[in-house]
């Protein structure tokens, strides 16, 4: 199976030709760089372009897991999201809009963007994660330790 690699552009030149309320439905399977974090597998993108007066709006939801590590007990776990955003697209220049060049959106920044602003601030493995023991280091999720607890 093929994935595109870090740039995920659709093509919208058959939207751009149909009436304004049309729409394009889509998915797509791609790897994507998110400073430093790893994802356990390929993010997974459904989208629906409709089409606007002067726009296109693209309303997204992408299924991402991410290897994460635990804040309190050091260990890799899975974090799993399901993310849903939209984004305005034109081949008008404007603040509000993101540029349609050559008949193509490129949604890999509003898409890794997303992804990063959804990532926990302290990531748990576990909302009962024990964590490790301050004096001998054992992660208390997997033995007690004989550590005296003060």
């Amino acid at each position: 199976m093929h994935f595109d690699l870090f740039i995920m552009k659709i093509d919208v030149k058959n939207i751009l030709n149909k009436e304004e309320g049309s729409t394009l439905n889509g998915s797509f399977k791609t790897e994507i760089d998110l400073d430093g974090f790893k994802t356990a597998e390929p993010v997974q993108v459904d989208y629906e372009l409709i089409r606007l007066e002067k726009s296109i709006l693209g309303v997204f939801k992408a299924n991402v897991v991410i290897e994460m590590e635990c804040s309190r007990c050091l260990s890799l776990y899975s974090f799993e999201n399901v993310i849903k955003f939209e984004r305005e697209f034109s081949k008008f220049s404007g603040e509000e809009f993101l540029p349609i060049k050559n008949f193509e959106i490129d949604v890999s920044e509003p898409l890794r963007e997303e992804i990063l602003l959804s990532l926990p601030i302290k990531p748990l493995c576990s909302l009962k994660c024990k964590g490790l023991c301050p004096n001998c280091g054992q992660n208390l999720n997997i033995m007690l330790c004989n550590c005296k607890k003060s």
